[in-house]
This record gives C-alpha cells, sequence and structure tokens, in this order.
C-alpha cells in the first residue's frame, strides 16, 4: 500500500501540469480550445506513471512481487478517471461560461451603428481631428520600423492590465 500512495503522490502533479497548467500558470481555455483532446492527452501522460508500476519489469526490480497490487492499480485507475472527469467538467463550463460573455448580440451592434454614426461623421469632417489620427498612425509605423515588437509588447501589457491587473 506503501507504494500505491507514493505513485498517487507521483501521478496526481502530473495530470495538473499536463491539463490545468501547461505553462506553469492557471490555463485560461479559449472558445477553440479542443477540451477533450488536452484531457486525454494528460490522462494518458498520468496512466503511464501506473503502468510503469504494472510492468512486468517493476516486478523483477522488486524481487518478483508487483509493486501493485491489481485492487490497488484498479482503485487508483478509478480515481484518475473521477479526476479527470471533474476537470473536464470544470474546464467545459469555464468555457462555455467565456463563450457566452464574449460574444456582442447582433442588435447592440446595430445600435452601435446607428447612434454612432453622427460622431463618425464629425470626425472624418473634422481636420483636426484627422491630423490628430494620421499624426498617430505615423507615429505607430515609425515605432514598427524602429523596433517591430514594441507595439506588440505595449498591446500585451494593456491587456494584461485589463485582464489581471
Amino acid at each position: 500500500m506503501r507504494c500505491a500512495a507514493r505513485l498517487d503522490s507521483g501521478r496526481r502533479p502530473r495530470f495538473p501540469r499536463r491539463y490545468e497548467a501547461e505553462t506553469g500558470l492557471p490555463r485560461v481555455w479559449g472558445p477553440k480550445d479542443d477540451i477533450r483532446a488536452a484531457c486525454v492527452k494528460a490522462k494518458h501522460a498520468a496512466r503511464e506513471i501506473l503502468a510503469l508500476y504494472i510492468e512486468d519489469e517493476a516486478r523483477d526490480f522488486n524481487g518478483g512481487v508487483p509493486l501493485l497490487t491489481d485492487e490497488e492499480a484498479e482503485a487508483i485507475d478509478q480515481q484518475l478517471d473521477t479526476e479527470v472527469n471533474a476537470s473536464y467538467q470544470t474546464a467545459k463550463l469555464a468555457q462555455e461560461a467565456l463563450m457566452v460573455h464574449s460574444r456582442t448580440p447582433t442588435w447592440m451592434l446595430a445600435l452601435l451603428a446607428i447612434l454612432g454614426a453622427n460622431e463618425f461623421f464629425w470626425i472624418i469632417t473634422s481636420p483636426l481631428i484627422m491630423l490628430l489620427i494620421a499624426t498617430g498612425a505615423a507615429l505607430l509605423a515609425g515605432l514598427q520600423s524602429v523596433s517591430p515588437g514594441l507595439p506588440m509588447a505595449i498591446a500585451q501589457k494593456a491587456k494584461a492590465m485589463v485582464v489581471g491587473g
């Protein structure tokens, strides 16, 4: 049973590392992410450890005594399935919540176009505003030619400030 506890402690961090936090940061599931494929990949990685404890080479290493009994292996496998299903359901719910909150209703876009039409016409007919827009565009183009990654870095920093603070 001590071997089963060691196996569980070794397998337990492997699934979340491969599924929930691949880069060391908590994973944010986007609308187009394939959660099922990531789940299957992480599940196989966690089961590799279980397979190492069951294989015949492990018996040879342990003097012919199996490192895990069939009952222990089955219990650990069932526990893995339970954890995987819970993690999958949580990720799926988070993905669906993100999709619901990220969709802009069509009627709102139409309302924005109707109510914003006069501001649009004011901007394109005002020489001062057009001069400011042209200056800003030229400044961004100059930044892009001097340091190609700078505008992207500024955009990423602004996104990080909005998303996480």
